[in-house]
């Protein structure tokens, strides 16, 4: 074998690419999930500002009801449709079409052209047809009307024929609110715009949104936030535009703007029933005097308990932080989700609908836990939360092994599914890990229960056989599904194996990375990290299984005499399962084939052809023949 050869058979096989979704561990980096400021979601902040609404905003456009409507009338809808956008002369229609119909399409048609006085002479047609036959068209007609106004009280008489039960398929009631706030926001009524926006925010009108966080940035490139202080409507969309905009890390003109609001705020003396917010927002700044100010003005809130469960961890007051931490995970709604913003940390958490901040209150009252030496609490929070990573930390290498058979067994459920699923078979694979086979099975299920009955009978007949045959070809059997289902039967969670991620990455947490980013009020105690150092897989080695695989390749090999063809085969497979990951480990496999075989292993691994089935049957045979035999002799003793 020439050294071109051993190069290209050390050489690792095939690296997979792809862009992996990794998730973040609060236990990786404690200090950072507790200090980290959170950053306002302004959909979520101005959804709390939204008025009802009578009106409902709809998606679908005049075309498609003038062609809903059309059809089966006798007209060419498609010659109709060309009209309307201009791209064709009006089709011929039938005498008994409405008469609304027709003379709202001709207007639009005027409009479209740029024929201003033809278009509301058109509608204003509409309009003076008698109530049952304007009834189809004549929001539409109001609408157009009025849009050809400059006068934001134009579409007042939108308003007036909705509220009286006239036909709205095309939600128009929502979009002159926008209209209309538009006509106010020219005018820098900054107040009456905002109204009409909240307002037409309410109708569902996904355009609401957008107009608000233009509004505001326009009245702060304006300078003219200040005078918004005093008003109960404008003051509280400003502190969500500001901290939904400020972030953990501000830049100084944002920084700047924000102690700007919070002064003009101070100084308009009224009683201001969002302080959490503008707590928040002082928090965002790193300024602590003046967030715990505004928080002692602070009514009762979710956000006020977990701003000052922050403040006392500072001063590592960890026991009555758990406590206000518990009580924001409560008062948070839990269906509140923020898809925009949130934590710093948490930009993964919107893949399934958002980041929610009772979870995350929760998932740090699970670091405060921790930090206390609370594990069986910690994981209670943790699974609560749905920060699986945290969780499975906690559970892998914190509990011990019968810690964590309590806490299974304790769900009663048996589910297979969800987080308490995924717990299961944590613990089913970590109890195989250790060596309590017996114990392991009945956490694991379908396919593959299946599959850890079969690695550990295999294991079971390599010790108990009687033949080297028989030995070799369980031990090699149970190699192979230990090198092939490794991960799913024996694979650590977290590090180093990283089951979470399917084995492709090894992404955090970290074990080492947790003592070096924890500050003193949150670092891992001396009894946490001997259980971790305790809960350790053999070898502490990545793809930690492959080691196992390799081992019990190795032994079949020993089962066989020197001279057996398969020895270099079986020991081959033990050298490629450590090539691209431990070199010295593979060279010794490639130093007992030459001490044994005195040859390389081959380039191309070949599979080793076992005959347990044979060497049973031969045995079976010589024993009935021994059988027969010592019958003989007993029936000749007895003649003799």
């Amino acid at each position: 074998m020439g050294w071109s050869s051993v190069v290209m058979l050390l050489l690792p096989g095939d690296a997979r690419a792809c862009g992996p979704h990794l998730q973040n561990a609060l236990v990786n980096e404690p200090d950072a999930a507790i200090w980290a400021a959170p950053v306002a979601d302004f959909r979520v902040e101005v959804a709390a500002l939204t008025p009802r609404s009578a009106y409902t905003y709809q998606a679908a456009g005049a075309l498609d009801v003038e062609a809903a409507d059309l059809a089966g009338r006798g007209v060419d809808v498609a010659a109709w449709l060309l009209w309307r956008r201009g791209k064709g002369p009006r089709p011929a229609v039938p005498g008994e079409l409405p008469p609304a119909w027709v003379r709202y399409a001709d207007g639009a048609a005027r409009w479209r052209a740029h024929d201003w006085e033809g278009a509301t002479a058109a509608w204003r047609d509409v309009l003076a047809l008698p109530e049952p036959q304007r009834r189809d068209r004549a929001v539409w007609a109001t609408y157009m009307l009025a849009e050809a106004e400059a006068a934001p009280q134009a579409f007042d008489a939108v308003f007036a024929l909705v509220d009286a039960g006239a036909p709205d398929p095309l939600g128009l009631a929502s979009a002159a609110l926008g209209e209309r706030a538009r006509r106010h926001l020219d005018r820098r009524d900054w107040r009456a715009a905002v109204d009409d926006y909240l307002a037409q925010n309410g109708t569902g009108n996904p355009g609401a949104i957008l107009s608000l966080d233009l509004v505001v940035r326009d009245a702060a490139e304006a300078d003219a936030l200040g005078a918004w202080a005093t008003d109960p409507v404008l003051r509280p969309l400003a502190t969500a535009w500001i901290v939904a905009h400020g972030g953990p890390s501000p830049d100084e003109g944002e920084a700047e703007r924000t102690r700007a609001w919070l002064r003009a705020v101070e100084a308009a003396g009224v009683t201001v029933p969002e302080a959490d917010h503008l707590a928040w927002m002082a928090y965002q700044l790193g300024d602590i005097t003046s967030t715990a100010a505004w928080l002692d003005r602070a009514p009762p809130s979710g956000l006020r308990d977990w701003l000052r469960a922050k403040l006392l961890l500072r001063e590592g007051r960890l026991e009555e932080a758990e406590a206000l931490l518990e009580q924001a995970a409560a008062a948070f709604p839990e269906d509140l989700a923020w898809t925009e913003g949130g934590m710093p940390r948490a930009a993964e958490a919107f893949t399934d609908g958002g980041m929610r901040p009772s979870q995350e209150a929760w998932a740090e009252a699970g670091v405060v836990r921790l930090a206390a030496g609370d594990w069986r609490g910690a994981l209670d929070a943790f699974m609560a939360s749905g920060h699986w990573t945290d969780a499975a930390y906690v559970a892998e290498r914190v509990l011990t092994v019968e810690e964590l058979v309590a806490v299974v067994d304790a769900d009663g459920s048996g589910s297979t599914e969800g987080l308490a699923g995924r717990l299961r078979y944590l613990l089913a694979r970590r109890l195989l890990r250790e060596g309590q086979e017996t114990r392991a099975l009945p956490y694991f299920s379908g396919e593959l229960r299946e599959a850890a009955a079969r690695y550990l009978d295999a294991r079971a007949r390599g010790e108990a056989a009687w033949t080297a045959e028989v030995r070799a070809a369980a031990l090699w059997e149970a190699a192979l599904l230990a090198r092939t289902k490794g991960l799913e039967l024996l694979g650590t969670e977290l590090q180093p194996d990283f089951s979470l991620y399917e084995g492709d990455f090894d992404y955090m947490p970290r074990i080492e990375a947790r003592a070096a980013e924890a500050g003193p009020t949150l670092a891992p105690t001396s009894d946490e990290t001997a259980r971790v150092a305790a809960s350790a897989p053999d070898p502490d080695q990545r793809w930690h299984y492959r080691y196992t695989a390799s081992s019990l390749a190795q032994r079949a090999a020993a089962q066989l005499a020197d001279d057996d063809p398969r020895v270099p085969i079986l020991l081959c497979r033990a050298t490629r399962w450590h090539l691209d990951r431990d070199f010295e480990r593979a060279q010794t496999f490639v130093r007992e084939a030459l001490r044994r075989t005195r040859a390389w292993p081959p380039e191309e691994c070949a599979d080793p052809t076992f005959h347990p089935e044979r060497v049973r049957n031969l045995a079976a045979a010589g024993i009935a023949l021994i059988g027969l035999a010592c019958a003989g002799w007993w029936r000749r003793r007895r003649r003799g």
